[in-house]
């Protein structure tokens, strides 16, 4: 910590330009996990948080894009129109809703 703490006032467009120069650039590789976070030092982690009194951590549960889109009221159609499989999506989303004024139904 610096002993003698100071203050700096900037505009939102200043701090902004700041905190965004901490976001990495799209496509850059970037360490995310190190020490005790790495995935093979669970178990020493695991004896930290017991010794310091805190409760073990939980795993994420993985959510697949169907899950995300019913919790968010944003679920694509339930199947292909002409055969009624499952939609499956391969990276990126496979549907995009309805522009405004523009029907399900298209023209023959």
């Amino acid at each position: 910590m610096v002993p003698s703490a100071q203050r700096l006032t900037l505009s939102v467009a200043d701090f902004l330009q700041r905190w965004l120069l901490h976001v990495p650039v799209p496509q850059t590789r970037v360490v995310r996990s190190y020490g005790l976070y790495h995935p093979r030092k669970a178990e020493a982690l695991a004896g930290c948080r017991a010794a310091l009194g805190q409760p073990p951590v939980e795993a994420p549960v993985a959510l697949d894009w169907q899950t995300v889109c019913a919790q968010r009221g944003t679920c694509p159609r339930s199947g292909a129109r002409t055969c009624g499989q499952l939609l499956c999506a391969r990276g990126g989303p496979a549907w995009r809703p309805l522009a405004p004024g523009r029907s399900e139904a298209r023209a023959a």
